[in-house]
Formats: structure tokens, sequence, C-alpha cells
């Protein structure tokens, strides 16, 4: 979890500096610690809450296209399920057929066997 804050401090930082790069905000060291005017904090500021507000919105279209596109994805599968249900019991009946076709085949073969027995008695 410490590494994850980490990271996001990181990424806010980075953005703060390509702000400050971006809007060309001049910069000025006191002793240890970087300096920007009050008044290029509010731009800085500003800038960064109007890419975030862009960001989630682009977010928010994005998972709205995701869902969609789950839900297609649902319905075909169902589409599917369904064709496949179908396909097996038509398996079903043909095999039942075939199997009917043999027996009925096998017992004119045993038929026709015993008769050709007989007629050579």
């Amino acid at each position: 979890s410490s590494s994850l804050s980490v990271q996001f401090i990181i990424a806010i930082y980075e953005r703060i500096r390509d702000e400050i790069k971006r809007q060309k905000i001049k910069v000025t060291k006191q002793g240890n610690k970087f300096v920007i005017a009050d008044s290029d904090v509010e731009k800085i500021t500003s800038a960064l809450k109007e890419k975030l507000g862009k960001e989630d919105s682009k977010k928010k279209e994005d998972n709205e296209e995701f869902l969609h596109m789950i839900d297609q994805l649902k319905a075909e599968n169902s589409k599917l399920k369904s064709e496949n249900k179908e396909k097996d019991e038509e398996l079903i009946r043909i095999n039942s057929k075939k199997d009917e076709e043999i027996q009925r085949l096998r017992s004119m073969l045993m038929t026709s066997k015993n008769s050709m027995i007989n007629s050579c008695n």
C-alpha cells in the first residue's frame, strides 16, 4: 500500500513539474526549496483540475463503451449457447435415428441369414 502511495505522489509531482515546464513558469531556489509565485500555483492547479476532469470524463466514456461491449458479448454468448443446445438436440435425434436404422438393418440381416440357412437345409 505504501508503494502505491509513493507512486501516486511521484505521478502528482511529475504532473506538476510538466505543467510548470508547459506554462514556462519561473522557478526560483530559496535555500534547499524551489519556489514559484502564488499566482502561478493557481494557474497550475486550474490546469491540472481541468486535465483531471477531462481524463475522468474519458474514463467514464471508456467504461460505458466497455459495459456496452460486455452486454453485446453476453447477448452473443447467449445466442451461441442456444444454437449449441439446438445442435446438441439435433445430434441426439440423428444418433437415435442412426441407431434405429442400424438395429433395423441388423434385424433384416439376421432374417436374411436365417432364411438362407433354412433354404440350405
